[in-house]
């Protein structure tokens, strides 16, 4: 089961690892690469996974709509609010989409993907 852990880092602790990698190249020591989705604070945190934006995820994985305006209308929502969602979570990488589809017309459903189960939001104390 694949999970997005999505962190809380303050800005201060942000940039003392900014400085460390920066002290670390100066030093040529050899610097391991660290993937994370990073917000400042739990009120930035709580604006991505929105009712809807979940609902929405919940939708694609279970129904597989054959398009934005197809999403739109299994949730009941207007097609604007759902195409600037979906860009949101494309955006934060719970949604995954190619850069460009194909030619041949497909389906929303063809590229349109969740690769995630759970999403797990981490806070220090």
């Amino acid at each position: 089961m694949k999970t997005l852990e999505i962190k809380i880092k303050s800005p201060e602790e942000g940039y003392k690892d900014v400085i460390q990698t920066y002290k670390n190249v100066q030093a040529r020591k050899k610097i391991k690469p660290r993937m994370g989705t990073y917000f400042s604070s739990l009120e930035a945190v709580r604006n991505l996974p929105t009712e809807k934006r979940l609902e929405l995820l919940h939708v694609i994985r279970e129904k597989k709509p054959k398009s934005i305006r197809e999403l739109s209308h299994i949730t009941d929502r207007d097609f604007k609010n759902v195409h600037e969602d979906i860009q949101i979570l494309k955006s934060y990488g719970l949604v995954k989409m190619p850069r460009k589809r194909k030619k041949i017309k497909s389906h929303f459903s063809d590229y349109v993907s969740v690769p995630y189960q759970n999403i797990a939001i981490y806070a220090g104390i």
